[in-house]
């Protein structure tokens, strides 16, 4: 027979006590069995446990260890049986039981023999709904934790009288709608933690008065509209939190009139738009949080009493200056955080008088354009964060002062050379982009010449010779040297703008009005215009909101009458206004495009418009002034050193050299004579990085010590992944195959070739062999080099097989299979979240990039991965989880399976999916509107076609705070995973279990029993999806003949699926899901209701288990036969 063991660790009276918190030794528990624990004790004369931890299973411990005086137990289901042991313990002074499942209740006598011995006693996270009589007998405890338990009936008014010597009481999270009176009586209190409750009522105003102790006190999150009076007569209180609170009707002025000991004050979130003046009196405070108020501005006196003030955060407060006040705490102020404010230009002169300021956070301030050289004269200041101000440029943002406090003071230390000595340079690139063929490349060289210029290419060739990927010009603007990057306009290109668009770049747009007069005619001036202008415009302001305004080029005037070339003209400027109009309907980004601030004014004002055609020939000195006027609006000319100039024109000549690349290290070998540092090597490298003369990845560990000064050479990479027609690229590439010999690797014949291409072409992976292949026969770049740029900017993922030791490299640019909807089919619950992207459209290859930073987030889990043109499915052993959006819809969906051996893992996938996708959406992405919903797995269970959803609740809102803060961590996990919640669905009275929609940790057996029943509960109740099927179709025919003769009709698809009536006639038998596939054109003319028309059928038709495809717009004849012929060769 086995001897049993348990999971435990105890220390007797023979051992050194434990030096910290009993919790803190669950590490070191280890398998014994009574019979070695009694041994050991056995050993020692005398000797008695006296503390004790274990998890899970517990032995009869009243026996083994009867002087027990700390007991800390975790991770188990206590019985009643185990928890009754409690009352044979007499010696009890601290009992730790947090996080475990006591839902089923304590002995109302469960500490009544430890009642004269117990001084810590922590029932926190453990389900409790009520509390054992005999805790108020506990006359002599020091320490009562009960947080997260659900309290909200539990607490009597009699509960704390005993309490005399209670210090700490720790209630967050309770559920409380009320003080139990017996609390305002414990007047040796230091500690109460009452956070996350619900006091509608607000605190009583009595509360404080006989808490004489009281030193740390927590009321954030209570809902609360004011503070009691007593609290201001707390002259002991050290420590105030009470954030995220609803002070927008103010505090009393007189609140902290009394706090003398106050050294720390948190008002951060609480709605308030003045601080009260007893605030300017707290003398001893130390650290002061206001940030997340509406404040605008402060009152001069605000800060003249506060003598002691260390760190002051006022961050996104709406604040445009600072009062002088803040200047009496010069001597001891040594962090000051002032984000996401509205200073102008620059920083507050008060800010300078800061001597002793050692940290300053001015992130995402972005209308700050200039830091002032004397902030580098504060000795101290070693930490400066300029995070997201993006419209500096006295230094420039990027390569300056976005890499903190020494770039900066180098930078300075730089400019201070003058004379003969320096060098102007223009830290600014413009941008040129457009559809193709609209005449950007000719445009490009006749800015260069200062006339006019045409090239031309077919618009069918394989190649794009004008523009290729990209291609870099340098021009002159009075004097002054200006790169001009002219994009290829082909949506394959696209992806590659992110490579050399800059925060100071100038967006530059051609239109071929040509294009504009076809378009409009097959599908309107909106779609026209949207298609030609609009879209461009996400590539330049959502990722850099405070560009500048956007140059609108119109080409191919001669094209037109004279009145023709006017009408169309304007049609397109009036289009291009509706868009604006609805890009603010759309709802507010979370940054503002400082280009669409002004509602009243035009997307384009009249000077930021030009025209080409035959008779234009002073046209581009025009353009070229305007361009000279915006660098000069946006101060990008700066002056460096001498030297520095020469590293830039040494990298400009050997641009034009055959190597690929310059090593950092042959760099810093050249300019070792002139005396230039590698410091100072690198911040040349970021000044010509941001104009446009190379490419460093300064924050790439593995290319940092790599310069590409020769932008072919990254064309050249470019052009392997991306180009305009990639079946006729892989044609002329099998065509004209060169065997090809590496270095150590067998010569590559045309026969390899085309079996590696027959791989490509069914699964759209390509082969390390294939891969290789291509880089060196069509670029001059290492094949190491190569792969790291492509994942640099997440284009690219390398993906070991495990079972075959293939290496492969996905693209998703390159897959071209749909998502197979089944999938997740067979799942036994899925978490679903869902995002929706308002306004300017983000662009396809921002999908792409999220799909490849998934990949990376879960290679550790061993997923075997699918890439699809429309998302991406992975699954292991486990679990499954799909990524899927439709971008013309501007929608995304992120789903994982789970059961419940899985939850908690599935919880951790969505979670970290979710945070991902959200961090990469904030940084790069800084101004778009999106809206993030949880949907609810209990509707998508049942079926309901419109679920219940979290938008800005939950755990949703812990991940937007983690996101806010820069966390990586952060979000609750509940324990109590099986208890009852409502459904997502207000009108769904369902009860299911928490783990549904709240992340939880692994459930224990009881608790998958719980889990699994709950499922079967739920699909025993749902009615077949062939009878849902039925009932939906009945009430379509219905509902159909009833609103008929009506204008305007829209279906309620969700009460059409629940009613339950009988089908006659329609439905013979079940049909497999999908049913089938619709196609759906609907002319949208002018109509009044077409809109609506297809919205209802698109809808109906989804929800009868069609898969549906179309557009609402007008098709030419042509263009709809295209259309159909496209659509049924998916079936042949």
């Amino acid at each position: 027979m086995s001897v049993k063991e348990y999971d435990i660790w105890y220390r007797h009276t023979k051992q050194a006590l434990p030096t910290t918190a009993l919790f803190n030794y669950e590490v070191k528990c280890s398998l014994q069995s009574k019979y070695e624990i009694k041994e050991e004790l056995a050993g020692y004369e005398e000797a008695f446990i006296t503390h004790m931890i274990f998890k899970g299973e517990s032995p009869n411990f009243t026996k083994l260890a009867p002087y027990l005086r700390e007991l800390c137990i975790r991770k188990v289901v206590l019985s009643k049986l185990t928890l009754n042991r409690l009352q044979k313990l007499k010696y009890l002074e601290k009992i730790d039981l947090e996080g475990n499942d006591l839902s089923a209740g304590l002995s109302p006598s469960v500490f009544k023999s430890c009642q004269q011995t117990l001084r810590h006693l922590n029932l926190s996270r453990c389900q409790l709904r009520e509390l054992p009589e005999s805790i108020t007998g506990l006359e002599h405890l020091n320490c009562l934790y009960l947080d997260s338990n659900r309290l909200e009936n539990a607490l009597s008014d009699k509960m704390f009288w005993s309490m005399k010597d209670l210090k700490e009481l720790k209630l967050q999270g309770c559920g409380l709608t009320k003080v139990p009176s017996g609390m305002c009586a414990l007047y040796n209190l230091q500690l109460l933690d009452l956070r996350r409750n619900h006091f509608f009522n607000n605190l009583p105003d009595d509360m404080f008065y006989s808490m004489i102790s009281l030193q740390k006190l927590y009321i954030g999150r209570c809902e609360l509209t004011t503070l009691p009076t007593s609290l201001g007569f707390v002259s002991t209180l050290e420590k105030l939190v009470t954030s995220h609170n609803d002070f927008s009707s103010g505090l009393p002025d007189d609140i902290f009139q009394s706090l003398h000991s106050l050294r720390n004050l948190t008002l951060s979130k609480n709605n308030m738009s003045h601080l009260p003046s007893s605030i300017g009196r707290l003398e001893s405070l130390e650290i002061l949080y206001l940030s997340d108020n509406p404040l605008m501005q402060l009152a001069e006196e605000t800060f003249y009493g506060l003598k002691s003030l260390v760190e002051l955060h006022v961050g996104k407060c709406e604040l445009s200056a600072l009062p002088d006040s803040l200047k009496a705490c010069k001597d001891t102020l040594s962090c000051l955080y002032i984000p996401r404010n509205g200073f102008h230009v620059e920083l507050p002169r008060v800010v300078l008088q800061l001597t002793n300021l050692r940290k300053l956070v001015i992130s995402k301030n972005v209308e700050l354009k200039h830091l002032d050289p004397e902030l580098m004269a504060i000795k101290t200041l070693t930490d400066l964060d300029c995070d997201g101000c993006t419209n500096l440029q006295h230094p420039p943002y990027e390569g300056v002062a976005n890499l903190g406090c020494g770039q900066i003071r180098q930078f300075f230390r730089d400019q201070a050379v003058t004379g003969e000595t320096s060098a102007l340079i223009t830290i600014c690139t413009i941008a040129v982009v457009g559809r193709k063929m609209a005449g950007k490349t000719s445009l490009v060289q006749s800015l260069k010449s200062r006339m006019r210029i045409l090239t031309n290419r077919e618009e069918d060739a394989p190649f794009d010779e004008t523009t290729r990927v990209f291609s870099s010009i340098e021009i002159e603007l009075d004097g002054l040297p200006v790169q001009i990057f002219d994009f290829g306009g082909d949506d394959a290109y696209q992806t590659t703008y992110q490579l050399v668009l800059r925060s100071n770049s100038i967006p530059v747009v051609v239109v071929n009005l040509k294009h504009f007069e076809q378009l409009a005619a097959a599908f309107g001036d909106l779609v026209a215009a949207k298609e030609l202008v609009i879209n461009w415009f996400a590539h330049f302001y959502l990722v850099y909101p405070q560009l500048t305004s956007t140059i609108l080029i119109i080409t191919h005037q001669d094209a037109f009458s004279e009145s023709n070339y006017t009408a169309y003209r304007e049609r397109l400027l009036l289009a291009c206004n509706q868009w604006k109009s609805k890009i603010f309907q759309s709802g507010n980004s979370r940054i503002e495009i400082k280009a669409f601030t002004n509602r009243h004014q035009p997307m384009f004002i009249e000077a930021d418009i030009f025209e080409v055609g035959k008779h234009t020939s002073t046209t581009f000195n025009r353009i070229a002034s305007r361009l000279l006027h915006k660098i000069q609006e946006k101060d990008c000319r700066t002056v460096i050193p001498f030297n520095w100039y020469k590293i830039i024109k040494f990298l400009q000549k050997e641009r034009f050299d055959i190597s690929s690349h310059l090593s950092l290290r042959d760099l810093n070998a050249k300019f070792k004579k002139d005396g230039i540092t590698e410091a100072k090597i690198k911040n040349v490298l970021r000044y010509a990085h941001m104009a446009g003369y190379l490419l460093w990845f300064e924050d790439s560990e593995e290319l940092s010590s790599y310069v590409f000064h020769n932008m072919d050479v990254i064309v050249e990479l470019l052009e392997i992944v991306f180009n305009h027609d990639e079946e006729k690229k892989w044609s002329f590439r099998e065509d004209n195959f060169q065997p090809y010999l590496s270095y150590n690797e067998p010569v590559v014949e045309k026969k390899d070739f085309k079996q590696w291409l027959i791989f490509f072409n069914k699964t759209s992976l390509l082969l390390d062999h294939l891969f290789k292949y291509l880089v060196r026969t069509e670029s001059k770049l290492a094949f190491s080099h190569a792969v790291k740029i492509l994942q640099h900017f997440n284009l690219l993922y390398e993906h070991e097989d495990g079972r075959t030791d293939l290496k492969l490299y996905l693209i998703p640019s390159f897959a071209r299979r749909k998502i197979d909807i089944s999938f997740l089919r067979g799942s036994t619950l899925i978490l679903c979240t869902s995002f929706a992207f308002k306004g300017l459209k983000l662009p396809h290859h921002a999908y792409h990039q999220m799909s490849i930073l998934l990949l990376n987030l879960h290679q550790p889990r061993a997923f075997n991965i699918s890439l699809y043109s429309n998302g991406l499915a992975a699954q292991n052993s486990l679990t499954k989880f799909l990524l899927q959006y439709e971008t013309e819809e501007s929608e995304m969906q992120f789903k994982v399976s789970a059961c419940a051996n899985t939850i908690h893992s599935s919880w951790e996938i969505l979670v970290d999916s979710i945070l991902t996708i959200m961090r990469y959406l904030h940084q790069s992405w800084r101004a778009l509107q999106y809206l993030c919903e949880y949907l609810c797995p209990h509707c998508l269970l049942q079926g309901f076609p419109d679920p219940g959803r979290l938008e800005k609740s939950g755990f949703l809102v812990e991940v937007e705070e983690l996101l806010e803060s820069g966390e990586s961590s952060g979000v609750t996990w509940i324990n109590e995973a099986v208890d009852e919640r409502k459904c997502l669905n207000i009108t769904n009275p369902d009860l299911i279990p928490a783990s549904f929609i709240h992340p939880c940790k692994e459930l224990s057996e009881a608790e998958k029993e719980v889990f699994q029943n709950s499922i079967f509960e739920i699909e025993s109740a749902k009615i077949s999806d062939y009878q849902r099927k039925q009932n939906a179709i009945s009430a379509m025919f219905d509902w159909l003949i009833q609103h008929e003769h009506e204008n305007e009709m829209k279906m309620d698809l969700v009460n059409l699926n629940m009613r339950r009536q009988p089908l006659t006639g329609v439905l013979k038998y079940p049909m497999s899901s999908p049913r089938g596939r619709a196609l759906i054109i609907s002319n949208s003319s002018n109509r009044v209701g077409s809109e609506v028309d297809f919205r209802n059928v698109k809808d109906m038709l989804s929800k009868l288990d069609f898969v549906v495809t179309g557009e609402h717009k007008d098709y030419t004849a042509e263009r709809r036969r295209l259309k159909l012929m496209g659509y049924t060769r998916c079936f042949s």
